[in-house]
């Protein structure tokens, strides 16, 4: 695979992360025997007119999420995620739940980096074990299946290296929630070899209810801080940090999410 290819899929892998879901990390598959694991932690914030008009501080929002994925073979990636919501109002939902996924790749052209792949995941609530606090009554996540199509495509020279990643799917709800449509659509480009810059917008409909419609426009800058390449043996490997925000650009009144993320391969 060719350097270009290689840095297209670790964009791919960043532009996923800025979901305010579990991370989907693009079309591209992990190589036999590497992985990767992420870290992210998201602030949501009032709007600026609420601030302003003198809104409550506790109408903030924070999630932790973990997502890992591990090269299993050829062009078939086994990943998995931890997913923790946490409100700050007494009365709001939380959330937690975990997954797991398959990625498989069915189609590359490494020439121009050209890649296509179906992803099937499945997502488990488990806010009851965590108390009632976080359960019972109050939980609002829901068991999941997810079928998604991916496509994504590099680009290099002497400019730099960019690449462009969509995704389609559907989200089967087991319980009572409504399924929904997701579609996704990630650019970024690499102006230098630590610096990234990537713009994402993040669709979902929920089938059945148009008012529940979102669409999130999420801009991001990413630095990779590089590794020992005498000691990567070691797990000294390249370390990225990201940092984006995110507006539903949909319903501007539920505010400004600030997302900061560490992910590491290994």
């Amino acid at each position: 695979m060719t350097r270009a290819v290689l840095l297209a899929h670790v964009l791919a892998a960043l532009a996923g992360i800025l979901h305010a879901q579990p991370a989907l990390a693009g079309a591209w598959t992990r190589a036999q025997g590497e992985g990767q694991v992420i870290l992210s932690y998201s602030l949501g914030l009032p709007p600026m007119s609420s601030l302003v008009s003198g809104g409550k501080a506790d109408a903030q929002t924070s999630f932790v999420s973990l997502y890992g994925e591990y090269g299993v073979l050829d062009g078939l990636t086994l990943g998995g995620t931890v997913f923790l919501e946490i409100p700050s109002g007494a009365d709001a939902d939380h959330t937690a739940n975990a997954g797991a996924f398959v990625r498989k790749r069915l189609w590359q052209r490494e020439a121009v980096g050209d890649v296509a792949s179906v992803q099937l995941g499945y997502v488990v609530p488990f806010d009851d074990s965590l108390g009632r606090r976080w359960g019972g009554e109050f939980a609002s996540t829901t068991h999941e299946v997810s079928l998604r199509a991916q496509y994504g495509r590099g680009f290099w020279g002497d400019w730099g290296t960019a690449f462009v990643s969509t995704e389609a799917g559907f989200h089967y709800k087991l319980d009572d929630d409504e399924d929904d449509l997701r579609f996704d659509l990630s650019a970024g480009y690499a102006f230098a070899p630590c610096c990234m810059v990537i713009v994402s917008a993040f669709s979902t409909i929920p089938l059945g209810q148009e008012d529940a419609n979102q669409l999130k426009i999420v801009p991001s800058f990413a630095y990779t801080l590089e590794g020992d390449e005498e000691r990567e043996g070691f797990g000294l490997r390249p370390l990225t940090l990201q940092l984006s925000i995110s507006q539903d650009v949909l319903s501007p009144s539920d505010g400004v999410g600030v997302q900061f993320s560490i992910w590491k391969s290994f």
